[in-house]
This record gives structure tokens, sequence and C-alpha cells, in this order.
């Protein structure tokens, strides 16, 4: 009787050790594995695939600084941007096979651009980082106490105010943190945080 209930008792004792391992691995970290040093966290880039995100963008020129609240997602081949704040809350780009819609809620403005194929690359998605970083020729992944930082030059780069970006990777978490833009100077021009975001493997 009594080794019945000691095996019952190691039993869910396993069980919820179990339980506990899966918690701390896939619902602390989502569906983001766990990210050991520079080479597993340059694998990670280039296997992001489809993601949503809410994140704050501040944009700097030379007279200011505007900052918004953007929500993205990426399926596949569609691309989808919402503006949540400021002059851009209500507008929503939509890019599918070479097409761009812009709507504005609040106008009813709903406008379709065909061919428009620079546009699906909008360098303020994820999945453009990862092409530009495949492409690059001038690239580094460096180690920091709470990150891993992916540092580039673009290749070819024809805008002057996007010459260099930087993404960060939370090793805590597993997932993308920040992400920089400089222009030919290194001067910092775009600077997204991201609030929350779900990667897609």
């Amino acid at each position: 009787m009594k080794r019945g209930i000691f095996v019952t008792i190691i039993f869910f004792v396993l069980i919820i050790i179990f339980f506990g391992f899966y918690y701390y691995n896939f619902r602390k970290n989502g569906n983001n594995k766990i990210i050991k040093d520079v080479n597993q966290a340059e694998a990670y880039i280039l296997n992001i695939g489809n993601y949503s995100c809410k994140a704050e963008i501040t944009i700097t020129s030379n007279k200011n600084e505007n900052i918004y609240s953007i929500e993205q997602k990426v399926d596949g081949n569609y691309k989808m941007q919402k503006g949540l704040s400021g002059e851009i809350e209500g507008i929503i780009i939509e890019n599918s096979e070479n097409k761009v819609n812009i709507k504005n809620s609040k106008l009813e403005l709903n406008k379709i651009y065909d061919d428009y194929s620079y546009m699906t690359d909008n360098m303020l998605f994820l999945d453009t980082f990862v092409k530009e970083w495949k492409e690059s020729e001038e690239k580094e992944v460096t180690e920091e106490e709470q990150y891993f930082k992916f540092y580039m030059k673009i290749k070819n780069g024809r805008n002057r105010y996007v010459q260099y970006k930087s993404l960060w990777i939370n090793k805590d978490t597993s997932k993308p943190q920040k992400l920089e833009i400089e222009d030919i100077n290194k001067n910092r021009t775009i600077y997204i945080l991201y609030k929350e975001i779900e990667i897609e493997k």
C-alpha cells in the first residue's frame, strides 16, 4: 500500500517537473529557442519568417524627431503595417504580390498601386533585414551582456539615409528587441523598439 502511494507521488512529481520545464522553455520564450552563441543567433535570424508585432518607431531628421506606434504583420507574401498614433493613426499599408494597398480609416481612403515591387521591401520590416543581411558583404555579430547585436552595411544602399542597420536579439527572450538604421554618416535616422513580437517558424 505504502509502495503504491510512494510510486504515485513520484509519478506526480515527475509530471510537475515535466510541465515546469515545458512552461519555462516554450511558454516563456514563445516559439523561439534559447540562443546560446553568435552562431546560433545568426542561424536564428536567417530563419525568421512570419511574425507580428507592436512597436514604437522614432524617426529623426535634421530638424525634428517624431515617435509613432505601429503594428506589423508578415504572413508569406502578405505584409501589413498599421499606424496606431500621431499623424499615421488609422493608416494601413498592405503589400501583397507587388501590389500596395493604402487605406486610411479616418478619411475613408483606399488606393491600390500595381507593380510597386520596391515598396514591398519596406526597410522597417524584419524580413527585409534578413534579406539585406544575406546580401551584405560587411557585417558582424557581437555578443553583449543582454543581447546579440547584428550590424551590417547595406549592399548597394541607394538611399543615403539608409546605409547601416543594427538589430539586437534579447538573450532572455530570444526575440528581436530593437532595430536601428543609420545614414551614410552613421547618424541614427530610424529606431524601432519592439514592445510585443511573436515569431512564427
